[in-house]
């Protein structure tokens, strides 16, 4: 009887070690798995409606659109978007919710790159903030009227070179976050808050560097717990699969490596001797 009972002990002992290597031993499964191959599609079958998951289907919302760049709703479900190449920012509105824009109207024009939107938490008036290339600046927005009026300038930022787009976020403290990319393809900057995240107070006061190393982090967001999720791409001219571009959970202080390395602190030779 106690053999019986030793052997049902020693049996389930090795199921549970089994059990525990094919949850945790074999590994875990990355969080962002490699894009799978494009599929060549003839060029006569690219029209949309592109194919989507779940029988979703793809339509046109607007069109002649100028280089479009980031998009906003904002309460009432008005779209908000920077174009980019035509220096403005554009409101869509779809009135009958048939998922086509009726009506489109000039909110800001004559702008420098405008790219970065953003509404700051909790203001009434509404603020929309828009980031160009070389500032952020503040408007006061009205939601009934889609108008902006009273653009007031918060931060000067560097201006030009290889990177020209900025974007803006808030934390829900209202502090407001930015992205500003390398003025180069790889070298060492003489501006501190280039290849960087800032961060300041809504005011543009207590502006600093945030972390830094990100040669140009277009896009970031925040998830649940105000973790900050940015995607950086790697520098040109090592060849077409090389580096990867990144996805970072960005922290305070933080260093992501450019232009000393890329990827996963993989050395780059050019870092800090030449500027390309």
């Amino acid at each position: 009887m106690m053999a019986v009972v030793a052997g049902a002990v020693v049996l389930s002992c090795c199921a549970a070690v089994v059990a525990v290597w094919w949850r945790f031993g074999r590994g875990v499964q990355p969080l962002v798995l490699p894009a799978r191959p494009l599929r060549s599609v003839p060029s006569s079958q690219t029209a949309l409606p592109l194919d989507a998951a779940g029988g979703l289907k793809v339509r046109v919302f607007a069109r002649d659109l100028d280089g479009p760049r980031v998009m906003l709703f904002d309460y009432r479900g008005t779209l908000l978007v920077s174009e980019r190449d035509a220096g403005r920012v554009t409101a869509l509105r779809d009135e009958n919710r048939d998922g086509v824009a009726e009506s489109r109207k000039v909110l800001a024009d004559n702008l420098d790159v405008p790219h970065g939107l953003t509404f700051r938490p909790g203001a009434m008036p509404a603020e929309l903030y828009v980031a160009e290339t070389d500032s952020v600046s503040r408007y006061i927005y009205d939601p009934l009227k889609i108008t902006l009026s009273s653009p007031a300038k918060v931060v000067d930022l560097p201006s030009g070179g290889g990177h020209v787009t900025r974007t803006v976020r808030f934390d829900s403290k209202a502090r407001l976050y930015m992205t500003v990319g390398s003025s180069m393809n790889v070298g060492v900057e003489s501006d501190k808050h280039r290849a960087a995240m800032l961060v300041c107070d809504a005011d543009g006061k207590n502006l600093r560097v945030y972390a830094k190393g990100l040669r140009n982090t277009v896009f970031f967001t925040f998830d649940r717990q105000e973790r900050i999720w940015g995607n950086d791409m790697g520098r040109d001219l090592l060849g077409d699969d090389t580096p990867p571009d990144e996805l970072n959970i960005i922290t305070d202080g933080g260093d992501y490596g450019w232009p000393y390395c890329y990827g996963d602190r993989i050395p780059d030779p050019f870092g800090g001797t030449r500027r390309i």
